[in-house]
């Protein structure tokens, strides 16, 4: 199997760190990369940010999540904007997941209801809410994917990171 020497920089845009690693990796996961890398661009940043900024969330949080956008992976001489990706997909998995959204949603509500209960909220609240919140999502996910095409539509965009996935699994 014919295998090529790559550098992988990590750059996080909020610390402004960069890590480097060295791996050597077959020709089919580079192909893998290039095919994640020519459809990065299917979403421009500016309209990523616009829907961000229409999400009804603190202004914080958006900043966070904008700042997020800038995180890149630089493979070889191929700069894949990593966290722009993220983004696409977690806006698309809101929009197409209705039911798991409210579920996430409805469950945190109750853990931080349960948090707030007087003398037993706080020894309750580490348990219950990571709890409730996993239900919630469950239960909306039951629901969204009782519809047969979301079902095939989760399991095409885990795979566009399929080559990510290799590309740490080979060793030098």
């Amino acid at each position: 199997m014919k295998t090529r020497e790559v550098k992988i920089i990590v750059k996080d845009p909020i610390s402004q760190k960069e890590e480097i690693l060295e791996r050597e990796i077959s020709n089919s996961t580079w192909k893998k990369i290039e095919e994640l890398l020519e459809t990065q661009d299917i979403l421009p940043k500016e309209k990523v940010i616009y829907h961000i900024d229409n999400l009804p969330l603190p202004a914080e949080v958006k900043a966070i999540l904008v700042k997020l956008i800038d995180l890149t992976v630089t493979i070889g001489n191929k700069v894949l904007a990593i966290g722009k990706k993220i983004l696409e997909m977690i806006l698309y998995l809101v929009r197409n997941f209705p039911n798991t959204t409210i579920g996430l949603l409805v469950g945190a509500f109750l853990g931080a209801l349960i948090s707030s209960i007087p003398f037993i909220g706080w020894i309750l609240s580490p348990i219950v809410t990571p709890l409730s919140i996993a239900l919630g999502g469950l239960v909306g996910l039951w629901n969204d994917l009782k519809n047969q095409s979301l079902r095939k539509e989760i399991k095409e965009f885990v795979k566009e990171f399929e080559a990510l996935k290799d590309l740490y699994k080979e060793e030098k």
